[in-house]
Formats: C-alpha cells, structure tokens, sequence
C-alpha cells in the first residue's frame, strides 16, 4: 500500500486514539527541543484558562509535571502563576516515589522466589526507556507471570501483611488480580501483556525477548524496549486521547533509542500481534508532530503491511471502547461526519464483539448495553433541567 494513502487512512481512523491539537502542544513543551517546547508552552498556556484549575483538573496533566519542570527549566520558560516551584516539587517527590517503589518491587519479586516473574508496566517501561526513569510518573506496579502462578503469588505477598486483595479476578483471554500495598501502591498479577484484540504473543514469547534489571541488589527480567514499544501502543489503543499522555512519551523515549535490528523485531512483532496499523499510526504521529527519530524504511515497512482486516478491527474496537468510555466529550471531538456516525453507533448501540473485549461480557447481554445509554442520557438531561435550589436570603 502506498505510504502516503496509508498514513491518511490511519490517522482518520485513530482520531480517538492520538493526542487531540492541545494535548500534542503539552507533548511537544514537554518533549522537544527548547525553542519548540517554548513556543508551545505559550501556546497551551494562553488557551489554558487559568493554570491551576487547569492542572488540578487534569490527572493525565499532572503526570507530565516531573517532566515538563526540567523541559520549561531548558527553554527558559517559567510557568505563570507561580508554578514553577510546583513543577520542580513534583519532580522531586517522583523521584522519592521512584525510590520506595523499586524498593517495594523488589521486595515483591524477592518474596516471589522460585515463581518465574516479568516485570512490565509503568516500572518496566520508565527503567528501560527513559533516559532519567525519575521523571516518568509511575502509578504501580505490574508484573506478569503463568496463569496457574498467580493465585499463588498473591497468597505469597498477602501472607505478610503489607499486601491484601484489591478488587475482582479478573478472567477470560487474560486473567489476573490486583493487589494493594499498605503504602497505597497498587500491583497488578496478570498472564498477558497486553489485551488489545488479536494479541497472539504468549508471556513466553515476550520473555524470551526479555532484559534483565538490578532493583537494588534484586535481579528481575523485565520486557524489552521492543515489547515496551507495543505496550505503550496498545494502552492509547485502549485509553485513548484522553489518557494517553504518557504512554506518547513512553513510545517517544523508547522510539530513539532502538537499533535497526530492535526496529525489525518491533515491525514483526507488530505484524503479528495485529498491530501493525496501529503503530503506524502512533509512530506517523510522534515523527510529524514531535519530531521523533522514527527511521523512514520502518515507516515504508509498515505501510508495506497495511491496514488488514484484524489490524483495522484492533483500531475500530480501541477506538470504540474509548467513545463509550469517554461519553459526550468523544461525539463533541468527532472530525466528520462520519466519525460522528461511528461515535454514536459506539455509545449507543455497540456490537456483540466489543461487548466481548471491552467488557468481557456474553454476546446476550448485548442488548443491556443497548438500553443503558440512551437511560444514562436521559438521567443527564433531566438533572440538567431539574432547578436549583434558591439560595438562602442574606440575614
């Protein structure tokens, strides 16, 4: 397929999925050279509509923070406001995060002696992908191991006391559990990588490619750049725009430092795991807006692949599952009509395949999901209509 009819289709179909026009402006304050990062900083800020309110209302915003102090500190920029020492506080505190957490991991995988563990998520991605892991926003921590393993690994972590139980097991094409430490740290045991649909790869696949890091003394595999690479993609292909601030610069900071011969493994990874278009799209995006160092010929071989069947069924059902996720701020952000058509065809009447991936539910229960929409919208709307309450005279 041609390169440039390629990109076109990919980019219109993840309109979902990448960066929204604001959110690429706080990537590229954050990520690019100082005189891109300043100009837009400027720009962001002056739509912001009051800095403060903005930040505290925007959690994805809020991780970027450790990351955003160094970058606006390089390009001269001090945020309005009197932020600046808010920006640096929230460097210095993910730093002393960082530490008890690769403390607690540590812990854990030495706990676990004798299970054969993987370490991926947040922890895995910061230590093998950014040049400074202090500055990446981790939120807990994952780790991956054989499905009959996992009962017994929270059994081992549970019985001293520190860990207990946190929300449902979850089963199916990917089971697992989380678990919650004392401190507030949250652990999530599971068997698969990644959920994204299609994904064939078994944790024994992604732990042959695994590389081995040193958590204070403590030895433990974690999954490759390559496969860090495709995690970042599969979590905008399951969060989306809204969510996906650092997983973009997962992807960035992972994207500049592979070999030629990581970028092969990448490519064919991505071929068989049904993601090749979406990661095309995500690296069409981070080379044309943030000037990522994206080699052309993985460019041209990627495109060469396509976009097949299964690759624009991962595309449509991540796409779908963040429109229902998102609600009305996802129809009110549809580019055309057609993708206004889409939208609503995802919020309120979605097909028996997405029932399935995103919520693991029967076929049968499609219909529930049919009718509670169209519920939830009227409650809206009737809250909305409903007066308020006067307020009370003054004395």
């Amino acid at each position: 397929m041609d390169a440039a009819p390629f990109a076109a289709e990919v980019r219109r179909s993840m309109w979902a999925i990448l960066p929204d026009a604001r959110r690429t402006l706080l990537l590229r304050a954050a990520l690019c050279e100082p005189e891109s990062a300043r100009a837009a900083w400027d720009q962001w800020a002056a739509g912001a509509g009051g800095l403060r309110r903005t930040i505290a209302g925007d959690h994805g915003l809020r991780s970027l923070l450790p990351l955003l102090s160094v970058s606006l500190r390089r390009a001269g920029v001090t945020p309005a406001e009197g932020l600046g020492d808010a920006f640096d506080a929230a460097a210095v505190r993910e730093g002393l995060r960082r530490r008890t957490i690769l403390r607690l991991t540590g812990d854990a995988v030495r706990a676990l002696e004798g299970i054969d563990v993987l370490l991926a998520g947040d922890v895995a991605l910061a230590e093998t992908g950014w040049p400074d892991p202090s500055l990446r926003h981790c939120e807990g921590v994952e780790l991956r191991l054989a499905r009959g393993d996992i009962s017994r690994a929270a059994d081992l972590l549970t019985a001293g006391g520190q860990w207990r139980s946190a929300g449902r097991p979850r089963r199916g094409a990917a089971a697992g559990l989380t678990l919650a430490h004392e401190s507030g740290l949250r652990m999530g045991l599971h068997d698969a990588l990644l959920t994204t649909p299609h994904y064939a790869d078994t944790l024994a696949d992604v732990r042959g490619r695994a590389v081995e890091l040193d958590l204070g003394g403590v030895r433990v595999a974690a999954v490759s750049p390559a496969d860090g690479l495709l995690a970042a993609v599969g979590h905008m292909l399951v969060w989306g725009n809204w969510r996906s601030l650092k997983s973009a610069c997962d992807a960035f900071m992972l994207a500049r430092g592979l070999s030629a011969g990581t970028w092969a493994v990448v490519v064919e990874s991505a071929r068989r795991n049904s993601l090749a278009p979406a990661l095309a799209g995500v690296l069409n995006y981070l080379a044309d807006e943030l000037g990522a160092a994206v080699p052309a010929e993985v460019r041209a071989k990627l495109a060469e692949i396509g976009m097949d069947r299964r690759g624009r069924e991962a595309i449509r059902l991540g796409s779908a599952r963040v429109i229902r996720l998102r609600g009305p701020a996802a129809l009110r952000d549809a580019p055309d009509g057609g993708a206004r058509v889409f939208a609503w065809r995802c919020a309120l009447a979605p097909w028996p395949g997405l029932v399935r991936w995103a919520y693991g539910a029967a076929a049968w229960r499609t219909p529930l999901f049919w009718l509670l929409p169209p519920l939830k919208l009227a409650a809206r709307a009737l809250i909305r209509r409903r007066p308020s309450a006067s307020p009370p005279e003054p004395g």
